[in-house]
């Protein structure tokens, strides 16, 4: 059954590098707990299988550039979690924001309205 989730187990977009591999190092933990142990070199592969389409560029530099047979974990782990640190912000929080003013909109009258407009004209402009 462990099995079958590791292979299984993918990284979805919205979702941080960082519980990602607690999911899977969970199930690494669990496989070796039952007697089997998994080789660095198949987590490696794992982890740069199953990251999302925004983590395309780096898996590439990485397959290129490294023997994915001798990579340590350790190192592939930082370079993703720095990687990660440069992309642009989630889009999850923007639509956040705009629900809230879409609330405030709703919970307030007419009279209020030149308020709310210059609370969408301060958050465009500083997205």
């Amino acid at each position: 059954m462990l099995t079958t989730h590791f292979e299984e187990l993918r990284m979805s977009e919205d979702e941080s590098f960082d519980s990602f591999y607690g999911k899977l190092n969970k199930v690494v933990i669990g496989k070796f707990n039952l007697g089997e142990m998994t080789e660095d070199s198949k987590i490696v592969r794992k982890i740069l299988g199953s990251l999302p389409e925004s983590f395309h560029a780096k898996v590439t530099v990485i397959e290129k550039s490294k023997d994915l047979d001798k990579i340590k974990i350790q190192e592939l782990i930082g370079s993703l979690q720095t990687y990660e640190l440069s992309l642009p912000s989630q889009r999850k929080s923007k639509s956040l924001a705009l629900k809230t003013i879409n609330e405030k909109v709703e919970a307030q009258d007419s009279s209020d309205e030149d308020e709310v407009e210059k609370d969408v004209e301060y958050l465009v402009k500083n997205f």
